[in-house]
């Protein structure tokens, strides 16, 4: 699982600002989940705050919602609706 995460952290460092948040949004709604996506979205989040966002928005504890679409705002996420 390392060695994914490890391609994980690769594809998301090389992704714009508007890139990551897109693919944020791809996973709204997904209730599918197995070890691998388990991981994307981990990383994904650890990727977001890696980048200073503010994330107080989406954040549940220790993880975060995947329920609603966001969109970046000066360096915060907010509710796209």
């Amino acid at each position: 699982m390392e060695n994914l995460k490890n391609e994980f952290v690769v594809l998301f460092r090389e992704l714009t600002d508007n890139e990551l948040v897109d693919r944020f949004n791809q996973n709204v709604g997904n209730s599918s989940w197995n070890s691998a996506r388990r991981c994307y979205v981990k990383t994904l989040f650890d990727e977001l705050q890696y980048r200073n966002f503010d994330c107080t928005t989406i954040e549940r504890g220790n993880t975060f919602s995947l329920q609603r679409y966001v969109i970046l705002i000066e360096n915060r996420l907010e509710y796209l609706d």
